[in-house]
């Protein structure tokens, strides 16, 4: 961890004052007012303690510089352990679709890796990788759908990438590769409104087209990192907090993986797919299943 400038100041004088020839540069309890009016006379030591300043400033600059450095080096050495579940993510966003592995000393590697042709064919753009308690991995990869939201994987994409990891993966070790679409999100409820703010159906009056009770909804799951943890505490204070609202009252926070069954949501639900949206089918949308009673 850096020191502070002030540290670093008084650690070069230390050191000065162990030399003979510079013992009368003693240090000095000063302040920025003393120095400034010391540095107007002609005195060598106030012009010393000037450029003592000037130097434990820039000391302090490169070590704040060499800190951010070895903590970049770290967390890129800490992904890249081999078999990690850091390193696993890492890797699933480093697959390139419709090019062959190399083995090199018997490490699989592609050849070319910043050429902006690899770059583009790198189409995993979110990844994650966790162990469950049967001691497998599981994998969870998604492409990117132009507009900063996951989406799954094409047939073919998850087909390489499987092929891909089942090159780079280590002896007895069982992977489960996902990259299925969103998982599904149905919230049921009453929101108490202000009736100065919204109508009825939870539109602003001010302008007749935002729900803002929906529009917090999808803020709060879209800001959800890959393979995030949906909190259904959360999810109401956001709500909450929405514009117009006086108070919320859910009585059915679910979700369903693909055309699986509806699940309540207790507290939290750590996403299956990695991404989760609200559903879009007929009498599971938001303004479908959320009320609005005026009042507190």
């Amino acid at each position: 961890m850096a020191r502070t400038q002030d540290e670093i100041y008084q650690a070069y004088y230390t050191e000065l004052q162990a030399q003979t020839p510079l013992a009368d540069l003693v240090p000095q309890a000063d302040d920025a007012q003393t120095l400034l009016t010391d540095i107007s006379t002609p005195s060598k030591v106030a012009q010393h303690r000037l450029e003592l300043r000037w130097y434990s400033f820039f000391s302090w600059m490169l070590e704040v510089l060499f800190d951010a450095y070895k903590a970049e080096v770290q967390t890129i050495a800490d992904a890249n352990k081999f078999g990690t579940l850091r390193w696993w993510a890492a890797k699933l966003k480093a697959y390139q679709h419709g090019f062959a592995l190399s083995f090199v000393e018997n490490f699989a590697q592609y050849v070319d890796t910043t050429s902006s042709t690899a770059l583009l064919n790198q189409v995993v753009k979110y990844s994650a990788a966790v162990q469950n308690s049967n001691g497998e991995v599981i994998l969870k990869a998604a492409a990117d759908d132009g507009n900063g939201n996951p989406v799954a994987l094409t047939n073919a994409e998850l087909t390489g990438l499987g092929e891909y990891c089942d090159q780079l993966q280590p002896a007895g070790v069982r992977l489960i590769l996902i990259s299925q679409n969103a998982d599904l999100l149905m919230v049921t409820g009453t929101v108490y409104y202000n009736p100065l703010v919204l109508d009825e159906f939870g539109y602003l009056i001010s302008d007749g087209t935002t729900r803002p009770v929906d529009d917090a909804i999808e803020a709060y799951i879209d800001g959800l990192p890959f393979n995030g943890r949906l909190s259904t505490t959360t999810l109401k204070d956001v709500v909450q907090l929405a514009e117009g609202v006086n108070d919320f009252v859910p009585s059915a926070i679910e979700y369903k993986i693909g055309t699986g069954n509806w699940t309540l949501i207790n507290r939290l639900y750590d996403t299956f797919s990695g991404y989760i949206r609200v559903s879009s089918a007929v009498g599971e949308t938001l303004p479908e299943t959320i009320g609005y009673v005026a009042g507190e």
